[in-house]
């Protein structure tokens, strides 16, 4: 498995505080656990980065063998600036989180509650109970977002099964799916920050 930014880039908040700094993956994960210390406790959206780089730790396979330089943004592993434009088109869309977003990952109430945090299950953008398929695709605000995209280009997006189905043809579909990237992007950020303004003092 390979990440466009390392996971210290990703998880800054953690790194920042890490004792452990500059260790590979292999030698901080023993199989059950991931083996580092911290400078200091963790508040509530650390600890939910905390539980979302446990999960992407968990799905790497390790397997002995040095290291290789490879231009990970293109099949080849060869340098193009036609790949590199397909980054600059993405940027701001961290790769890590459509992983987590495509393996049910992410920390929504319901993931959490499962690791035993319990928060409000409300939904932040409407009464629902908050789930990755109701806050990306069936939350009010993001039936009205897919409807716009819809609006513009024809592409009816109902399911993270829906969105990732035209991953499969990036040429034919590269402005749905630059869009769609953009949409779950975006409503996660605004539930993040959402979130960080009902718990502040």
């Amino acid at each position: 498995m390979v990440w466009q930014l390392s996971l210290s880039v990703q998880f800054w908040d953690l790194y920042a505080i890490c004792n452990q700094m500059g260790g590979r993956l292999a030698d901080i994960w023993d199989g059950q656990q991931i083996k580092l210390t911290f400078r200091r406790t963790f508040d509530d959206n650390m600890l939910e980065q905390w539980f979302e780089l446990e999960e992407i730790v968990k799905s790497v396979d390790y397997k002995p063998g040095g290291d290789a330089l490879v231009w990970v943004y293109n099949s080849n592993g060869i340098y193009s600036t036609s790949s590199l434009y397909t980054i600059i088109n993405f940027r701001g869309v961290q790769p890590v989180f459509l992983w987590l977003l495509s393996n049910n990952k992410l920390m929504t109430v319901d993931n959490l509650a499962e690791r035993g945090i319990h928060k409000p299950l409300d939904c932040k953008f409407c009464s629902e109970k908050e789930s990755v398929h109701h806050l990306f695709f069936d939350c009010i605000v993001a039936r009205q977002l897919w409807a716009c995209l819809s609006d513009f280009n024809g592409s009816v997006i109902n399911s993270y099964f829906d969105m990732a189905s035209k991953w499969i043809a990036p040429k034919k579909y590269k402005s749905t799916n630059t869009i769609s990237a953009g949409v779950v992007w975006c409503l996660w950020l605004i539930k993040m920050v959402h979130q960080s303004n009902r718990t502040s003092p």
